[in-house]
């Protein structure tokens, strides 16, 4: 099974909610595809 996330941008240093739900479906097997619709602006992101 293969889960897509559309956003705005990726990543993104304030969002840790997003980060970890991807993070918890990589680790139980899932596909992930990422679709960020512009590039990212932070200049650091969270630590995996």
């Amino acid at each position: 099974m293969a889960i897509a996330y559309v956003v705005k941008r990726y990543p993104r240093y304030s969002e840790t909610f997003i980060v970890n739900e991807i993070l918890a479906h990589e680790a139980a097997g899932l596909d992930i595809k990422i679709f960020a619709l512009r590039p990212p602006m932070d200049s650091h992101f969270q630590d995996k």
